[in-house]
């Protein structure tokens, strides 16, 4: 996986140029401010309350630049012709899980699945070096939910069923409640 991460290091420079850096011009504005702010609270208000103008102000400034990021990096895969958002179909053969969407085809054999764990608002499908996400959004129930991960966890190594703690104890409340 590190090796991976240093390999792909010259992706952000190919992708971004010098923009993959406007993030510590984000940094330092927000810094700019709360300093600011934390200075006239404290001229203007006697007992030192302006550290709290500063973290408002880091507070409210660091989902900002996140933002702004991630925007940067949309208009960058863009203009390669690589869609915002795209329709993957997740299958399962008796060898893998196959995420199928218009420009790849990924697949994750069941031997190499390590676990299959909780993210926010997806199940994170971990296999080797990376993971793969399947957004819970997409289950029209949560009993289609339970069924898909109940299929994925019997083709899934018993180490790595085992690792899938909170998969299987999503499975089994719905085999104890039929």
């Amino acid at each position: 996986m590190a090796e991976a991460q240093k390999a792909c290091g010259p992706l952000g420079k190919r992708l971004f140029g010098w923009s993959r850096y406007i993030w510590l011009v984000h940094l330092a504005l927000i810094m700019v401010a709360g300093l600011a702010a934390q200075t006239l609270i404290d001229i203007l208000v006697e007992g030192g309350f302006g550290v709290f103008g500063f973290i408002v102000i880091v507070l409210g400034g660091i989902p900002l630049m996140a933002r702004a990021i991630r925007a940067n990096q949309r208009k960058a895969w863009a203009k390669r012709g690589v869609p915002v958002a795209s329709s993957v179909i997740y299958r399962l053969t008796e060898e893998s899980l196959v995420l199928d969407g218009p420009l790849t085809e990924t697949r994750l054999r069941w031997t190499g699945l390590t676990e299959i764990a909780p993210g926010r608002d997806a199940w994170l499908f971990i296999g080797q070096g990376a993971a793969y996400f399947l957004p819970k959004r997409l289950f029209v129930d949560a009993a289609a939910e339970q069924a898909f991960l109940g299929a994925c966890l019997a083709k899934m190594k018993p180490e790595a069923r085992a690792r899938s703690v909170e998969a299987v104890a999503l499975t089994r409340t719905s085999s104890a409640g039929a």
